[in-house]
């Protein structure tokens, strides 16, 4: 048989396997192949002797019970304590609550820019008063920066008057106040 053969046999479904494993289980009697096996009893005293041969397992010393009574309470102690630890990041707080804004937020408020040019005004009276702590040029320098940053925030609220007040101008006035709040912290380092 040639293997072309044997597949165009095998696509037919002419070839079946011979139906032998009836027979097979017909001659196989399990049931009265186990009872007539020979059966024998193990003579007396035979497990006697084994358990005796046995060594026996001594009492764990005393330093042995203490560790396991200090393993067991140790591990209460842990239980209890990963329970409190639960309970305690499971409930909310119920004293006063904070949070973090940030430098551009709290500087948007309307009360920080009365305060900046409080401490403006407060610095330039100390610059008048002792006109020997900062040369000519660094004050100069600062009025001139100080009256262009003054410029852009009237600018800035010019335009909030005009055309409303939305978020990115709120933004940009509390960087100008910040700027503002940098240089005066400046003058106030070269004093």
């Amino acid at each position: 048989m040639t293997y072309e053969e044997m597949i165009d046999r095998l696509k037919r479904h002419q070839h079946t396997a011979p139906d032998v494993w009836q027979g097979i289980e017909d001659d196989l009697d399990l049931q009265a192949g186990l009872s007539e096996l020979p059966s024998h009893a193990a003579p007396d005293g035979l497990w006697d002797g084994i358990e005796s041969a046995l060594p026996t397992q001594p009492a764990p010393p005393r330093d042995v019970m203490k560790l396991r009574r200090y393993l067991a309470l140790a591990g209460l102690t842990i239980l209890l304590l990963s329970g409190v630890i639960v309970k305690l990041l499971s409930t909310e707080p119920q004293g006063p609550v904070l949070e973090y804004r940030s430098e551009m937020a709290e500087q948007s408020s309307p009360l920080a820019p009365i305060q900046i040019d409080r401490n403006l005004e407060e610095l330039m009276a100390i610059i008048e008063a002792n006109k020997n702590y900062l040369d000519e040029t660094s004050l100069k320098n600062y009025k001139k920066q100080l009256s262009d940053i003054q410029s852009a925030i009237d600018q800035i609220m010019d335009m909030q008057e005009n055309y409303g007040t939305d978020e990115e101008s709120i933004k940009l006035l509390a960087r100008m106040e910040r700027g503002k709040a940098d240089l005066i912290k400046n003058m106030m380092a070269e004093l």
